[in-house]
């Protein structure tokens, strides 16, 4: 390894107890309000239409399990950074042709 990457590398642990919690939180923050704009076709939330976003996954939206586990038990230090969506079909093939740079 190179002097530049052992100094970034060194720089960017000395870092890491600031960022990943804060990295949880707004993840968390933003999945828990793309949660609230799955709504029925023909509503909406927040300026977002219903219909558009229909999932969310997150560690943070999950409930008890059939066996009575909660993972916020185990995520002591918050949930993690990462989230999933599914949107509908129509809006996928929109952006597919909005981004389209072959006209």
């Amino acid at each position: 390894m190179g002097s530049l990457e052992s100094w970034l590398l060194l720089r960017s642990l000395r870092t890491m107890h600031l960022r990943v919690p804060r990295q949880s939180a707004s993840a968390t923050e933003l999945a828990q309000w793309l949660e609230k704009t799955v709504v029925p076709e023909g509503q909406g939330f927040d300026g977002i239409p219903g219909g558009v976003i229909t999932k969310v996954w997150h560690s943070s939206l999950q409930g008890n399990d059939s066996r009575g586990f909660n993972p916020a038990s185990q995520m002591e230090g918050g949930y993690n950074a990462t989230f999933s969506i599914l949107v509908r079909s129509l809006l996928i093939q929109m952006i597919r042709e909005c981004t389209d740079l072959s006209y």
